[in-house]
């Protein structure tokens, strides 16, 4: 039988940790010999072998939310997916066929000024009631910082601001620029430490920009703090100081160029531009660059993670000094723990918000794949200063 065949094949390739799999009343057991988590996965539909067959990581990602497949601890399963990586590496690229479909679609939702907009509305414009039920009370969208480990959410994500920008502090009467508002947390924060200071903020998300618009007003900050409905290749002006927290990922591979020239364009001599942007691990980076994954077709269209050293290069092009301050996978498995957490106590409200059972299972899985990933360090996040010239 196929699938008694294939699962065999491609199970006994594990080295980390164990998997107990119970296919329709048949039990297998799969030990690695390096240590790793214990997994334990009941498939209830024999489909879903075909989904991972045909359409790899993406196939997965369907297959849990149509309910063909249940694990008994998710985040740990897809961690266990993670660090054997390389044992999976080809089952999870799908077919031949279906990696030539994916260079269809990443040609399709490649972040032109026209898509770009589109593919931000995909994500960031499900509704600010959304995001405020489950984010903590500073409205963050990205990693926090946690030095100690128990530390609140929103103390970690001040932990993140001030980490940020330490050795590129704003000094008084600088006009400094951020690129990808969010919410509007990282300005506000700026701005309440560093009065003396005028910021620009750059957006595309129509939802955010309202939202970020609204507070500043009530906040009587119109002369201080500027948000700016702007794609960041049409933004005109000079700064000392720009800072962006984790909205490189959207930029995609076919504009990183454009992306570090406008930097350039923007920022004064001896400016410095503080990033902080998740990355892959080298080993995977040019796979994974040449087919789109779970995230890239459901949460992130357009996005494509880079590795440090193809940051590094790029700096090294346009003539950027290549700071390194901060590198912080365990905080973002943290704050993916806590963010899964809190949207699933508070799934009855979102869901009276018109969100379907396919849609919290969706989330599951992207917040658990995430997760999954830091935890087994395949993925990373850093933050790094490029110090101009």
């Amino acid at each position: 039988m196929f699938i008694d065949r294939y699962i065999k094949k491609v199970c006994s390739k594990i080295r980390y940790g164990s998997l107990t799999l119970n296919v329709k009343g048949k039990s297998y057991e799969f030990y690695g010999e390096l240590e790793g988590p214990s997994v334990h996965l009941t498939i209830s539909r024999i489909s879903m072998i075909w989904d991972l067959y045909f359409r790899g990581s993406v196939g997965l990602g369907e297959a849990y939310i149509k309910k063909k497949f249940e694990a008994d601890d998710l985040s740990k399963f897809l961690e266990f997916g993670a660090l054997n990586e390389r044992a999976f590496g080809n089952e999870m690229s799908g077919s031949k066929f279906y990696r030539f479909l994916s260079k269809k679609y990443m040609n399709k939702t490649k972040n032109s000024l026209f898509q770009s907009k589109k593919n931000i509305h995909a994500h960031y414009d499900l509704g600010n009631d959304f995001y405020l039920e489950w984010l903590d009370d500073t409205l963050t969208y990205s990693s926090g910082f946690f030095k100690t480990g128990l530390e609140t959410l929103s103390e970690a994500q001040k932990n993140k601001f001030e980490s940020l920008i330490e050795g590129n502090e704003p000094r008084p009467g600088d006009h400094v620029l951020e690129i990808g508002s969010g919410w509007g947390s990282f300005a506000f924060y700026l701005i309440s430490k560093f009065p003396d200071i005028k910021i620009d903020t750059l957006t595309i998300s129509k939802e955010q920009y309202e939202f970020v618009k609204t507070k500043i007003r009530e906040h009587h900050l119109e002369n201080k703090l500027n948000v700016i409905y702007k794609d960041y290749r049409e933004h005109q002006g000079e700064y000392s100081r720009i800072y962006s927290i984790e909205m490189f990922e959207a930029v995609g591979i076919q504009y990183w160029q454009t992306y570090f020239e406008k930097i350039k364009d923007l920022l004064k001599p001896s400016g410095v531009f503080s990033m902080q942007t998740i990355v892959i691990f080298e080993d995977f980076f040019e796979r994974y660059t040449r087919k789109i994954d779970f995230i890239q077709k459901y949460i992130f269209p357009g996005g494509m993670l880079p590795s440090v050293k193809a940051l590094e290069k790029i700096a090294n092009q346009k003539k950027f000094d290549f700071q390194i301050k901060n590198q912080m996978a365990d905080s973002y498995y943290q704050t993916l723990e806590m963010w899964r957490k809190n949207f699933n106590n508070k799934w009855d409200i979102i869901k009276n918000l018109g969100y379907s059972e396919d849609f919290k299972r969706m989330w599951n899985f992207y917040l658990s794949y995430c997760s999954g990933g830091f935890k087994a360090k395949t993925i990373d996040v850093y933050q790094i200063d490029f110090i101009n010239k």
